[in-house]
């Protein structure tokens, strides 16, 4: 079995999603609701889509600066970011992303956004609050002076390093936003833009942290764990404990424990949509990407 974070947020937030997200999905498959539900993972509500574009140009651009001992500039990152929005908003609006273009050959401009797809009107004081929120994020990274120079002390870099680990036969996925070495130090950047006050990322954090020991096999109190929320100007250290480490490998057992209570490690094929449960609120439902199919296919 293949974990992570994310496969865990969806199952604890509801069964179902978690059936059309990483069960039945599949862009080649024979069955049209399977590929239907392809194209339903792939929406991004606005919000989600802002955070996406600050993460993939911070990959493209400036961690590449960083590298290069010469930082990008601010206006720079700000106006390629909104040119990259735009072309990738007119994807969307266009609905693009059903015309059977895939990510790999759409490139950088591939977008799918879920109000887009919903009827939805996005209004123009939407895409005006999605723009002043992007220039905040960036306006808070490069006026942090402290973080800056933490930042430039780096001796190596990497940016969305696939660091996965085995953990008793299950492979956990980790993928670290930013990982650098300082002289004394390993350091783990996990960039957030969001406004969230009530999510709790430790979890995420020390799974990091284990990716983090069995790649690089480093001792705990070398390992520098960030969580750098560009939005709301908010930057968190999680420190890392032989016991934090314990109880991050619990909370992996007890989710893989529970998942496979239920699908027995089985494929698609084998298991049963009306097995898994709804979501608990109502909310839950009324936004997600998958309401339709999953109407669709309960009152079958």
């Amino acid at each position: 079995m293949r974990w992570s974070i994310s496969l865990h947020t969806t199952f604890r937030r509801c069964q179902k999603q978690f059936f059309f997200q990483h069960l039945m999905a599949s862009h080649n498959a024979r069955d049209p609701l399977r590929r239907e539900a392809h194209i339903l993972r792939q929406l991004k509500p606005l919000a989600m889509w802002r955070g996406s574009l600050v993460h993939d140009m911070l990959n493209r651009y400036f961690v590449p600066s960083l590298k290069s001992g010469s930082l990008i500039a601010e206006r720079d990152m700000l106006q390629r970011t909104l040119t990259l929005a735009d072309q990738q908003f007119a994807f969307s609006k266009e609905r693009r992303y059903r015309s059977g273009i895939s990510k790999s050959k759409a490139g950088e401009q591939f977008c799918a956004l879920l109000e887009h797809d919903f009827g939805q009107e996005i209004v123009s004081d939407d895409i005006s609050r999605l723009k002043e929120e992007t220039t905040r994020c960036y306006a808070n990274l490069y006026q942090n002076k402290s973080l800056q120079n933490t930042l430039r002390q780096g001796t190596w870099y990497g940016s969305e390093i696939n660091v996965p680990f085995s953990l008793e036969g299950v492979t956990v996925a980790a993928i670290l936003d930013l990982a650098f070495f300082t002289k004394d130090a390993l350091h783990v950047v996990d960039w957030k833009i969001g406004e969230s006050a009530s999510s709790d990322y430790a979890p995420q954090m020390l799974i990091y942290a284990l990716a983090t020991v069995n790649k690089w096999n480093r001792s705990l109190e070398t390992i520098k764990l960030w969580e750098v929320n560009l939005l709301k100007d908010c930057i968190t250290e999680h420190t890392v404990t032989e016991d934090k480490l314990d109880s991050a490998e619990d909370f992996i057992y007890r989710s893989v424990s529970d998942i496979l209570s239920l699908t027995e490690d089985r494929s698609y094929t084998e298991l049963d949509f009306h097995d898994f449960d709804c979501a608990n609120t109502s909310n839950t439902c009324a936004y997600c990407k998958f309401r339709s199919l999953c109407l669709k296919m309960l009152h079958e």
